[in-house]
C-alpha cells in the first residue's frame, strides 16, 4: 500500500507515524510543498484521496481530486456534506475511527473490483467564474435591499 501525504515531515502526527511503523507493507511518502503540475500528477494517479479536515470554509483539495478523476473520502463537516450533494464524494463520520475504517474498506473493495470513480459532471459549478458570479449576484442583492 502506497500512502502519499502532501505535507512536510515535521507536521505529520505521531499517530500516523505509529501506524506506518506497525505496517511494513505500507510505503509512506511525504511530498512537502508541490507545484500545481506535481499535485495534478498525484491526484490523477491516486485510487483514493482522503480529506480529514475538521474545519474548512470550502475544500479546494476535494475539487482538485474530483477534477482529476480520483475517488474522494471526506469527513462529515458541513462544506464536505454540501459538496457531496453535487459531487461523487464518500463521507465518513468525523472523528469516528470506526466510520473511517468502514468507509476505507468499502472504497478499497471498489478499487480492487475495478469499479470506476463517480462522474464529475457537476465539477464545473465550482469553477472560479461561476463562484464569482454567485458572489456578485449576492452583493448586488444586498446593496439593493433597503434598511439592511
Amino acid at each position: 500500500i502506497s500512502v502519499v501525504i502532501t505535507e512536510v515531515p515535521e507536521n505529520i502526527p505521531n499517530a500516523v507515524r505509529e501506524i506506518v511503523a506497525k505496517h511494513p507493507e505500507m510505503e509512506l511518502k511525504l511530498t512537502g510543498n508541490l507545484t500545481d503540475q506535481e499535485l495534478v500528477k498525484i491526484y490523477s494517479g491516486s485510487d483514493l484521496v482522503v480529506i480529514t479536515s475538521l474545519y474548512e470554509s470550502s475544500s479546494l483539495p476535494i475539487l482538485e481530486a474530483v477534477a482529476c478523476g480520483a475517488r474522494v473520502l471526506a469527513s462529515s463537516i458541513p462544506p464536505h456534506l454540501e459538496m457531496a450533494s453535487n459531487l461523487p464524494i464518500a463521507i465518513y463520520e468525523s472523528e469516528n475511527c470506526s466510520s473511517l475504517q468502514k468507509s476505507l474498506v468499502e472504497i478499497l473493495d471498489q478499487v480492487q473490483s475495478g469499479a470506476k470513480a463517480g462522474a464529475t459532471d457537476n465539477i464545473e459549478m465550482y469553477a472560479w467564474e461561476n463562484i464569482a458570479k454567485i458572489y456578485l449576484e449576492t452583493f448586488r442583492f444586498l446593496i439593493d435591499v433597503p434598511n439592511l
